[in-house]
């Protein structure tokens, strides 16, 4: 069997409901379960996390759509920088910048 200890605080909310009726004591119960019903509805839903790479793909998807709705091109020529940088390699997509970046700092101030 389970013993409830009553704080003092709460005491005196006790003596009023320890002589309530039935009715009464039942309402009570129904207006928590309602209340705890309402708050377990508010907390967000878990989602999936995304990885780095995951977000920086929606994000500049959602950058790019953006862009699709000017009726104007503002774009500029700028096919000569292919002519500096193609004998580079290219840069994996899910490369972590956020992790190089901390690790970076992370050595450099401690």
């Amino acid at each position: 069997m389970d013993t409830a200890i009553l704080r003092p605080q709460s005491i005196s909310y006790w003596n009023v409901i320890k002589d309530a009726s039935e009715d009464v004591k039942f309402d009570l119960v129904e207006m928590l379960l309602s209340s705890l019903r309402k708050i377990r509805t508010l907390k967000p839903k878990m989602t999936k996390s995304l990885s780095p790479a995951e977000i920086r793909a929606q994000k500049e998807k959602e950058f790019w759509a953006s862009f699709n709705d000017e009726s104007e091109d503002h774009s500029v020529d700028v096919s000569w920088i292919h002519e500096i940088v193609k004998d580079m390699p290219k840069i994996d997509a899910d490369v972590d910048y956020d992790r190089i970046k901390y690790d970076y700092l992370m050595e450099k101030y401690g």
